[in-house]
């Protein structure tokens, strides 16, 4: 072989060299970006689950917070309806008769 052959195929055995480096550069470069592409989308999906369950779990606390504050209102209402019905039973227990002796009056004369 010829000093010329080599140099030419020296050169053209660095241009594939080159070009099969650079394939393989890109091909790394593209799994790397799809390897990326795939975490970000996890990431996403994680984030977007934890939001979620926080919302979920404020909501539940809201919830629950207002069905203490209607269970207090109701067991307060109870006790103030049976404060006024035992009330209104003790003015009737004190003045049923008298109602009915004035009523018979007026009635009969």
């Amino acid at each position: 072989m010829t000093k010329g052959g080599f140099f030419v195929e020296n050169t053209l055995r660095r241009i594939v060299d080159a070009d099969r480096a650079s394939r393989l550069s890109v091909e790394k470069a593209r799994e790397r970006r799809e390897n990326l592409s795939e975490e970000l989308s996890r990431r996403k999906k994680e984030i977007d689950a934890a939001h979620k369950k926080n919302a979920e779990d404020a909501v539940k606390k809201a919830r629950e917070k207002a069905e203490l504050k209607v269970n207090r209102a109701s067991l307060e209402l109870d006790g103030q309806t049976k404060q006024k019905s035992d009330a209104l039973k003790k003015i009737y227990d004190e003045n049923h008769n008298m109602w009915v002796e004035n009523i018979v009056k007026a009635v009969i004369g």
